[in-house]
């Protein structure tokens, strides 16, 4: 990322209200960092759309989840590293279509308070 620039935009009242508590309950630090997390998401979701990937075809991928503390995936190769204030899990999906990489991933994500959490096939 090569600086930050400052962006304004309009929102309404209620939608701002409820986008607040849901940040304060994900642990986001602030508005800015919450926007910009949604705004990676959203890329790397278009990405992957346009990558054409055949959702039954069997690959191997890994989620990484940024969280203030450790994740407990179970039946998966997972593994929490602790970096300054937060914590990185990387879970490892062996031989598993995208379908299910992308349905472990959506449990991951409303399973667990994360700072920020990806979907990659490696």
């Amino acid at each position: 990322m090569e600086g930050m620039i400052k962006v304004t935009f309009s929102i309404d009242w209620d939608l701002l209200k409820e986008f607040d508590g849901l940040c304060r309950r994900k642990g986001f630090e602030n508005r800015s960092k919450a926007i910009r997390d949604i705004i990676e998401d959203f890329i790397l979701t278009e990405k992957i759309k346009k990558s054409k990937i055949n959702k039954e075809d069997k690959g191997n991928f890994a989620i990484i989840a940024k969280s203030n503390s450790p994740l407990q995936i179970e039946n998966y190769l997972s593994i929490a590293i602790p970096i300054n204030s937060y914590y990185l899990t990387f879970v490892i999906l062996s031989k598993a279509t995208y379908k299910e990489a992308e349905t472990k991933f959506k449990s991951i994500k409303e399973e667990n308070i994360l700072r920020s959490c990806q979907l990659i096939q490696i």
